[in-house]
């Protein structure tokens, strides 16, 4: 299951309940009045009772929903598409207006009307975040090497991981890199690693809402207003 909030700034709920036979339950909630409640008539053709369900909410275009074997539902604020769902339940993150799929070992890009590998295609062995830069180039952090790679152009370039167990990343707009994972935080910029003073680890996600910046994990949750 993973939380998001939603256009409105109320929170959603997205995924499934694990079921035998693959007859997993649905899971779309949104908190009104107080409390979460159901909201399958938001999900269209997706809205039925039985099946999981996987995407990605928030407040930027577009926000997609899919249910596996079936359909991905891409919502913008222009209109509706279908594009073809993944058999199983995958990682959906939205980046720079660039929607991908994070598989264990590899990514995929989301087009007009299908999930394609990202190209040049490159095997990855526990692929956990993306973050897409501010000249677009692409940076994949894979935790298994204990490092980060960045795409510019059509060449990978591996770089070393200023933190131990490197797990998310997160672009910032003054064009810098942050890296959390075991023992803390850093910004890579310009060439330049900074470990960020006061930030410790193990943390698990880095995102921003608005210009502030929240990085969190089982060490606590750190914010950083601007």
């Amino acid at each position: 299951m993973e939380l998001y909030f939603g256009r409105d700034n109320q929170p959603r709920l997205i995924g499934f309940v694990p079921g035998a036979s693959g007859d997993e339950k649905p899971v779309y909630l949104r908190y009104r009045q107080g409390t979460f409640r159901p909201e399958p008539s938001e999900l269209g053709p997706l809205g039925a009772p039985r099946g999981a369900l996987y995407g990605v909410l928030g407040f930027d275009d577009p926000e997609v929903v899919c249910r596996p074997r079936q359909l991905c539902l891409v919502k913008r604020m222009t209109g509706w598409a279908r594009v073809p769902a993944h058999d199983a339940p995958v990682r959906v993150v939205l980046r720079r207006g660039q929607v991908f799929a994070l598989h264990a070992d590899r990514i995929e890009r989301l087009g007009d009307k299908s999930w394609a590998p990202l190209e040049p295609v490159r095997a990855f062995e526990q692929l956990s975040d993306v973050a897409v830069g501010s000249q677009g180039e692409l940076w994949v952090v894979d935790g298994s090497k204990a490092g980060v790679f960045r795409l510019s152009g059509s060449a990978w370039t591996a770089v070393a991981s200023p933190i131990v167990e490197p797990r998310a990343l997160l672009a910032t707009s003054d064009s810098a890199l942050l890296v959390v994972g075991k023992n803390g935080a850093a910004e890579i910029a310009g060439g330049c690693v900074r470990l960020l003073p006061g930030v410790d680890g193990p943390l698990h996600v880095a995102l921003n809402v608005g210009t502030d910046v929240w990085l969190a994990g089982a060490s606590g949750l750190y914010g950083s207003a601007k």
